[in-house]
């Protein structure tokens, strides 16, 4: 057992609870204020502020808290600021983001749709993307969600659906989301983030739905696998490491070649494991 999970097996509900109880006593006469600017329901914060969950928080729930009440973004710098078990509670809830001293992302606020996060994921590479490129792109997604037939597809009719795109550019601009480059091409203004569980689910699933070609896989640049089966839990959280393990590496390979040549595409990977049950624990016994 290494030291990220000897801390998190001495980590107890209950202790970190007592922790957390004292930051919402700053808050306890304005719950529900807190709960509308943070984006937690009233309820869970009772809950967290009366101890009475057995389980430890949802780490991305509570992260939202902590960031508001110490005023920082970035995970290492609030873990720092309360110390004790919350820190050691953020330290194995998000070691990659940790290692990276990523911070949270609050942009994902000002993304309106599905289209701006598609702009936002594109422009988060090395070699980000120009307009006519983000127009062409966002036209392609338009054209298959509306199913037109790739033999009708002509370059302005692609280049039409996508006209849209413009606004878009324009308007994640001047919120400083993303930035216009010397090249002539768009990139973000700040790579180093973290996007919450939810978020990336809610959007980052459907990224993949939309982009996923497989008419044209070749078993070279795409793969999808999907596999079942019933083990014991201890094997499953050694599945869990291990894929975790082939995420970083394959993320160490990325941002070690990343390039913004002309030959260069952007890339996405995408990484999932999850039991196919819920716990009893999670409803009212």
């Amino acid at each position: 057992m290494n030291l990220e999970e000897a801390e998190k097996e001495s980590l107890s509900a209950g202790t970190l609870y007592q922790e957390v109880t004292n930051i919402l006593k700053r808050y306890s006469s304005s719950l529900g204020s807190l709960s509308l600017k943070i984006g937690i329901s009233q309820p869970t914060l009772w809950r967290w502020a009366n101890q009475v969950n057995s389980q430890k928080p949802d780490p991305n729930k509570l992260l939202l808290l902590l960031s508001y009440d110490s005023n920082r973004k970035s995970i290492p710098e609030i873990a720092k600021f309360y110390s004790g078990h919350i820190s050691i509670f953020l330290r194995t809830s998000f070691p990659t983001q940790f290692l990276n001293s990523q911070n949270i992302n609050n942009e994902i606020e000002i993304i309106d749709d599905q289209y701006d996060f598609y702009i936002y994921y594109i422009c988060g590479t090395e070699k980000g993307a120009s307009k006519s490129e983000l127009i062409y792109t966002l036209g392609q997604v338009a054209a298959k969600k509306a199913e037109i037939p790739k033999s009708q597809l002509t370059l302005d009719l692609v280049t039409s659906l996508g006209s849209f795109t413009a606004s878009k550019i324009e308007r994640l601009v001047a919120a400083d989301i993303i930035i216009l480059n010397e090249y002539n091409r768009y990139v973000r203004n700040n790579k180093n983030t973290y996007i919450n569980v939810k978020e990336g689910l809610d959007r980052g699933l459907q990224l993949l739905k939309d982009f996923i070609k497989p008419e044209s896989w070749d078993g070279q640049k795409s793969l999808f696998y999907i596999y079942q089966e019933s083990v014991d839990p201890s094997i499953a959280k050694e599945v869990t490491k291990d894929l975790k393990q082939a995420y970083i590496h394959a993320k160490e390979k990325l941002l070690s070649n990343k390039s913004s040549s002309h030959e260069a595409i952007p890339y996405i990977i995408s990484v999932t494991g999850e039991s196919l049950c819920f716990e009893n624990t999670e409803v009212i016994q």
